[in-house]
């Protein structure tokens, strides 16, 4: 019976494993204190990005290739992180005020 339990854990572990490497890194940004744009770049349908902060406070904008933003900012007072699924295909950049470290991933699902 433990065996049986173990399998299926295991198998459920490499089932997750396996749906997460089906997601593709597009770009990444990086960086310390600063106010930074990032370069336009043309993602596919289906993208997202997630942030990982660290300091004081912290604020991601996006923003179309006709420089309109797009939702609402990430806003992160302390440290932080999450995720936030785009899904349409076009042209976009990000603002990034920092006063801490960051990382910002673009991904497709």
């Amino acid at each position: 019976m433990r065996g049986i339990l173990i399998g299926l854990i295991l198998g459920l572990c490499l089932q997750t494993c396996l749906a997460d490497s089906s997601e593709a890194s597009l770009a990444v940004y990086s960086g310390a204190t600063e106010t930074k744009t990032t370069p336009i770049i043309d993602l596919p349908e289906g993208w997202g990005f997630r942030w990982k902060f660290e300091g004081a406070a912290f604020k991601l904008t996006l923003f179309d290739g006709q420089k309109l933003q797009v939702g609402s900012p990430v806003t992160v007072v302390g440290s932080g992180n999450g995720e936030k699924l785009v899904g349409k295909a076009g042209k976009y950049f990000f603002m990034i005020h920092s006063s801490g470290d960051y990382r910002v991933e673009l991904f497709k699902k």
